[in-house]
């Protein structure tokens, strides 16, 4: 498994991974008060995946269900709509 220098020397992120796993010091367990106290996460310094996901709009596509093309409806289905793509191509 590749590691990368994230971030350069003015600490700008110059590498990253979409499905990056992010652990602490020595490949275990954060150190203890790295993140603050939450009920629902009790084991918050345990390592854990990160997901990276980018979002892409840019297709224009004619839509199957009107319902799409309803002013009503807009902002909310916008991003659903057939054309949209996530990463690895369109559809």
């Amino acid at each position: 498994m590749p590691i990368f220098k994230m971030l350069n020397d003015n600490n700008e992120i110059i590498h990253s991974d979409l499905t990056a796993i992010i652990t602490g010091p020595n490949r275990g367990d954060f150190p203890l008060g790295t993140y603050t106290d939450n009920a629902l996460y009790p084991d918050r310094e345990k390592p854990f995946r990160e997901f990276t996901i980018i979002f892409h709009d840019e297709i224009f596509a004619v839509q199957a269900f009107d319902t799409f093309d309803d002013p009503l409806f807009e902002a909310t289905l916008q991003g659903v709509r057939d054309g949209f793509a996530i990463n690895y191509g369109t559809g």
